[in-house]
């Protein structure tokens, strides 16, 4: 009781200009967190239909973007080819992604290894010889700032993994995306943006840089840096090779998703993990989208008329923005595009 009469007295001491105060600031963190939540897809968009649809989400294990992609394309009505490096963990997805909208039979679990060109190589085939469409690849899957090491073929890892295994896999199955007339969706990240200082000193994608862990000459957050702009390039160029093609109206595009709280940032080390999950905790989950709203610009993407769409362009928040001042340089794209090309000419025999 004498605890219920101290909180009264309190507020009643609390006077009319301090309760306005408390309200703008009430406002101001409302107002402040839907503007670090970034942009929605349309409630319009959130009303296709994806009957028939074939998409492939690389990256789909639970928490992260690839896992709320699958699932609301899946809700729509796209069988969802859900990618995943451990079993399990597409098992589980898949299981939770049914347990909310149903239809298990249009969610299928498929395991790739994009720091392995052989891996990546086995699963082209397998889905090609388990459909005869795609509609919508979705290249999700990713890591930052890991550890310096190197893929199985001797390629430094975060280049390997976020670009060069995605670049096969688009390549081994671009025919079918030219059939189906669909789309090829990188994401890339703001990371991207660098300095033209920066692409120079270490974004030539010149053959020598790219192979061995480059722990000598990078650290790991210029290398995540590297692949992000990879991805930029890559969508660049890609999307000049499928103009040149008449037959199709296959579009590709990049993005950045925002700054999002998944498990992405794993290897940034158990003492600075602790430190932002505890003590930086309030002020991480303003900064930070959740997965479900790290994953708008890609469903914006996926679900977007492609007139609607610029071919080749990078996004965020929903909208077309600027990736970096180097991104549309011809030389750069076409450097990485061939030396990308030699890396993995034997896995595209």
């Amino acid at each position: 009781m004498n605890f219920i009469n101290s909180i009264t007295s309190t507020l009643s001491a609390i006077t009319p200009t301090q309760y306005g105060y408390g309200a703008l600031g009430l406002l101001g963190l409302y107002f402040g967190k839907k503007y670090f939540n970034g942009g929605t897809v349309s409630a319009d968009l959130l009303k296709s239909n994806l009957s028939g649809r074939i998409v492939i989400v690389t990256g789909a294990s639970m928490g992260g973007i690839g896992y709320e992609t699958s699932r609301v394309l899946h809700s729509l009505g796209a069988t969802v080819i859900l990618v995943v490096r451990n079993e399990q963990a597409g098992k589980e997805a898949r299981e939770a992604i049914s347990k909310q909208n149903g239809h298990a039979d249009r969610l299928v679990v498929m395991l790739m290894d994009l720091t392995d060109l052989e891996s990546v190589k086995k699963f082209a085939q397998e889905f090609k010889s388990k459909f005869n469409q795609l509609d919508i690849l979705i290249n999700n899957a990713g890591v930052m700032a890991c550890p310096h090491s190197t893929t199985k073929q001797g390629i430094e890892i975060q280049f390997g993994c976020n670009h060069l295994g995605h670049f096969l896999l688009t390549l081994l199955l671009l025919d079918m995306i030219k059939k189906s007339n669909g789309k090829v969706i990188n994401l890339s990240s703001l990371a991207a943006n660098s300095s033209v200082s920066f692409v120079n000193k270490y974004a030539t994608f010149a053959m020598d840089t790219l192979k061995g862990d480059c722990k000598q000459t990078m650290s790991t957050h210029s290398l995540y840096k590297r692949s992000k702009l990879a991805n930029v390039l890559f969508t660049k160029k890609l999307s000049r090779e499928l103009a040149l093609d008449t037959t199709t109206t296959a579009q590709t595009y990049s993005l950045h998703p925002g700054a999002v709280s998944t498990n992405l940032g794993r290897w940034l080390g158990r003492a600075v993990t602790f430190i932002l999950m505890t003590i930086m905790y309030p002020i991480m989950w303003f900064l930070l989208k959740s997965a479900h709203q790290g994953a708008q610009t890609t469903l914006h993407l996926a679900l977007s008329d492609k007139s609607k769409l610029k071919p080749g362009s990078y996004y965020s928040d929903c909208h077309e923005n600027i990736g970096n001042p180097c991104e549309d340089s011809i030389e750069l794209q076409d450097r990485l595009w061939n030396n990308s090309i030699e890396i993995c000419k034997k896995y595209l025999e």
